[in-house]
């Protein structure tokens, strides 16, 4: 994730995965498990369009479930923002078998 958060003029402050709770979600897959993914980013607001494509092209399927940020900036001008995405898993391994 670093990578991608750096690429576009963030910096990474935490990363953290949770199982998905489900609330706009309410699909039983058989292959598939979503997990939710949550980003604490700090960066200028002008490279978040392309920090959000990116995310979204990842090969996990990846949804935009919400993003929160600070109205306060720090000393360079920078805010922080919060993403979260859900995220798929494949429990079976060999599920094409």
């Amino acid at each position: 994730m670093e990578p991608i958060v750096v690429r576009n003029g963030f910096e990474l402050k935490s990363i953290s995965f949770n199982p998905y709770d489900g609330d706009t979600y309410n699909l039983a897959p058989k292959v598939l498990s979503p997990y939710s993914m949550r980003l604490s980013v700090k960066g200028d607001h002008s490279d978040l369009l392309p920090l959000l494509r990116d995310l979204e092209s990842m090969a996990n399927y990846p949804v935009l479930e919400s993003l929160s940020f600070s109205n306060q900036k720090d000393d360079l001008g920078e805010r922080s923002y919060t993403i979260l995405l859900r995220i798929y898993g494949v429990k079976l391994v060999y599920f094409y078998q």
